[in-house]
């Protein structure tokens, strides 16, 4: 009886390390990469949103925050108000409004190596009306991490 319990529990024990290595944990870090994404756009956080993205396309944005943060006192979130306070008052309402309202729903995760399609459904409000639009999201594996690499509409 033990060392059947102890056959199955090698067996879990391997099973588990293998989707942990392969596809599994992937796809659960994807979806958490997703998710961070949501969350930061609803809580309009520009640093949140920047943490998700290639960092070989972020990285430059991250080092402007940054700076602009030191020198103007801000935080990114009176930041990017900053940036909605400079627009067209009509597109200033509705980034706001649709970045805070985002809710993203995934629907199939492809993965191809270093690289991920992940479609998923975009639910939004915009001047009142709740919209849903689908979205594909290209992510990257890059330095032993998921990221979004680019959102388009589909």
């Amino acid at each position: 009886m033990q060392k059947k319990t102890r056959l199955i529990t090698i067996i879990f024990s391997t099973i588990l390390i293998l989707c942990m290595m392969t596809s599994c944990g992937n796809r659960g870090r994807l979806l958490q990469v997703i998710s961070d994404f949501e969350d930061g756009c609803n809580s309009l956080d520009v640093k949140a949103i920047l943490e998700t993205i290639d960092p070989r396309i972020s990285n430059k944005y991250k080092v402007a925050v940054t700076v602009i943060e030191f020198f103007s006192g801000h935080s990114s979130e009176e930041l990017i108000g900053t940036v909605f306070n400079n627009l067209p008052e009509e597109f200033n309402e509705s980034s706001e409004e649709i970045l805070s309202s985002i809710v993203i729903d995934v629907e199939t995760i492809e993965i191809d190596d270093d690289t991920a399609k992940v479609t998923a459904v975009m639910e939004y409000e915009l001047m009142g009306q709740h919209l849903k639009r689908e979205v594909l999201f290209r992510c990257v594996y890059y330095i032993d991490d998921w990221y979004i690499s680019s959102i388009e509409f589909i």
